[in-house]
């Protein structure tokens, strides 16, 4: 039976690259041209007040406490109303890059414990699955959920 060569810094990098790229063409266009839509509207409010506030440990919407969903979401929208202003794109940005990371990462154990193809395969579908394509474009929390599930999971897998 043939040993199963480990994966080289430069073909993961070139398996990054290739999913970084199809995360991009999936997610971002449009990302800034459509209207908050479903809950949207709930999870970008308590972020803006965060920063109109000053006051990013206690979340509100519309002024009341709001503690249905964890701060940690709120940070990243409002890190990212921050670094490029109060837009849809802002808001659905750290989606996307969740996606993004959640990709690398089930590309990068899949490399590590079957092979470079397993990888880009495991990163391809996961970040083409629907409700991926559906989720990862919008300022809710699923997309960091499963990145942080995942990225749990697969380090106490690993050891």
């Amino acid at each position: 039976m043939a040993s199963r060569e480990t994966p080289t810094h430069h073909s993961l990098a070139g398996v990054s690259a290739l999913l970084a790229a199809l995360v991009a063409l999936t997610l971002l266009p449009g990302l800034a041209y459509l209207d908050f839509h479903y809950e949207e509207a709930r999870r970008v409010i308590p972020a803006r007040e965060m920063l109109a506030s000053g006051n990013f440990s206690l979340p509100t919407l519309w002024g009341q406490v709001y503690l249905n969903k964890p701060p940690g979401h709120f940070w990243l929208l409002a890190s990212s109303f921050q670094l490029f202003g109060f837009s849809e794109f802002a808001a659905r940005l750290p989606s996307v890059v969740a996606v993004l990371c959640t990709s690398l990462a089930l590309a990068w154990v899949a490399a590590r414990h079957l092979s470079l193809r397993a990888g880009l395969f495991a990163g391809a579908l996961f970040a083409l699955s629907f409700e991926t394509l559906s989720k990862g474009r919008l300022a809710e929390i699923e997309a960091h959920l499963a990145c942080l599930v995942f990225l749990s999971v697969a380090l106490w897998w690993m050891g």
